[in-house]
């Protein structure tokens, strides 16, 4: 699953410039702050982690340019780069343009969802090739009620033969 639907969007940006008490301040009401250059460019997320104590630097001075991802990267992609980089939050950008922040706790309730439904992909594609095999048994059935020949009905006794061994095949993957 990407991190797309999981990118908090809504964000307030701030001058590298400012003073880490403000931004200290700024950060009780949010979980990050984008940062932006002096030609408003965002470069990176700040947030309260990153905020020494006392808060006496000035943004610039923090680590606020942390590893980055994008809408394209997976939930794992970003869990993994968040356990390397120790952050709890990573900038997204898309063609260099920042879109937002992913957060650990965000991405800990996908990875849950996902344990908690892992094979629904899976689960569609059995109900799909079930379905398949449903309509070509019914179509042996009619085939062989039309045809009396012996070596054509055995042909058919044959794939209905198979479309039940692919049945139990499919009932074991539920």
């Amino acid at each position: 699953m990407k991190i797309e639907n999981i990118i908090v969007k809504n964000f307030t940006t701030i001058c590298a410039s400012e003073e880490m008490h403000e931004v200290a301040e700024w950060l009780k009401d949010q979980s990050f702050l984008a940062v932006a250059d002096e030609d408003s460019k965002v470069i990176g997320i700040i947030t309260m982690k990153d905020v020494p104590y006392p808060p006496f630097r000035l943004v610039l001075d923090s680590e606020f340019i942390k590893p980055h991802l994008s809408p394209e990267n997976t939930v794992i992609e970003a869990f993994e780069l968040m356990q390397q980089s120790v952050t709890d939050h990573l900038p997204v950008f898309e063609n260099e343009t920042f879109v937002g922040a992913v957060r650990l706790i965000d991405v800990g309730r996908e990875m849950i969802a996902m344990l908690q439904h892992p094979k629904q992909p899976e689960a569609e594609l059995i109900n799909k090739l079930s379905n398949a095999l449903t309509n070509m048994q019914g179509l042996i059935s009619l085939l062989a009620d039309l045809d009396h020949r012996k070596d054509y009905r055995e042909i058919l006794s044959r794939y209905d033969q198979s479309c039940r061994e692919a049945f139990s095949v499919l009932h074991d993957k539920r």
